[in-house]
């Protein structure tokens, strides 16, 4: 994932972050990645939409993402 100080993270635009309040940021093919390896840690009430704006964001920068995604899988 990538590797951002407090500062460089409060200076991304929201729609850099694929979760509530700004969590789960995704600027690279390593964050989409980290999105699928975290997302058991998310509020399950969030997790669809979380899962949803990362393959956004993968499919936008032809990024890959888990197979397990493609098929529905969580």
């Amino acid at each position: 994932m990538s590797k951002l100080s407090q500062k460089e993270r409060d200076a991304l635009p929201d729609s850099a972050s694929c979760g509530p309040n700004r969590t789960y940021p995704v600027l690279d093919a390593s964050d989409v990645r980290g999105v699928a390896s975290l997302i058991g840690k998310a509020a399950p009430s969030a997790r669809a939409s979380i899962k949803a704006c990362a393959i956004r964001k993968a499919k936008a920068h032809d990024w890959p993402y888990p197979d397990a995604w493609k098929k529905g899988g969580q």
